[in-house]
């Protein structure tokens, strides 16, 4: 992760009640126009947002990339992003402000990055890994409910938008080929 500044070291030096209300402030907007986080009461909002870490991509940088493994989940805070599948853009691109990608990761229904991401523009992130969201649902284990049902019907919506790509690249090149043949005199 490429972040400006340790936040980690910085946010350990603080008294834990500034330290609470500095990531509320930081992160609980852009949490609460998330559906998977925006029903959390502030207490258990607070927690979430002392695990998150800032992200910044710069315009045209690909930050995950299709078959690389994954473990943690992006919240875009500004800026746009496409997902591409083969060089291919998916049906959910581009994602803004408030979207967010990776809880089928995060929940560990995959280790894999099912897309590339690509900012489009200058971006500021937040991510949640794997294991700080596993110690998160460990003291509140009324969010692992929520995450896995969450991430069951995003792993469907992604996997239909996959296959609709692929099956779009496999006419593309069956297309292609057959309009080869047929400029080419065969006698």
């Amino acid at each position: 992760n490429r972040t400006v500044f340790d936040e980690g070291k910085i946010m350990g030096r603080l008294p834990s009640a500034i330290r609470s209300d500095l990531v509320m402030h930081m992160f609980g907007s852009v949490l609460r126009r998330v559906p998977l986080f925006q029903d959390l009461d502030d207490s258990v909002l607070a927690d979430v947002c002392l695990q998150l870490k800032a992200y910044h991509a710069a315009q045209g940088e690909a930050f995950t990339v299709e078959g690389e493994p994954a473990d943690e989940m992006f919240i875009i805070r500004s800026g746009m992003i496409r997902l591409t599948v083969d060089g291919h853009e998916l049906r959910s691109s581009p994602m803004k402000g408030g979207d967010f990608f990776g809880v089928i990761c995060l929940a560990g229904l995959s280790d894999i990055r099912p897309y590339t991401t690509t900012a489009l523009r200058q971006c500021q992130l937040c991510t949640l890994s794997r294991a700080d969201m596993q110690k998160l649902v460990a003291n509140h284990p009324e969010m692992a409910d929520v995450i896995m049902a969450f991430a069951k019907r995003r792993l469907n919506e992604i996997n239909s938008d996959v296959k609709e790509v692929k099956q779009t690249i496999k006419l593309k090149g069956a297309s292609s080929s057959s309009d080869s043949r047929e400029g080419t005199d065969l006698a």
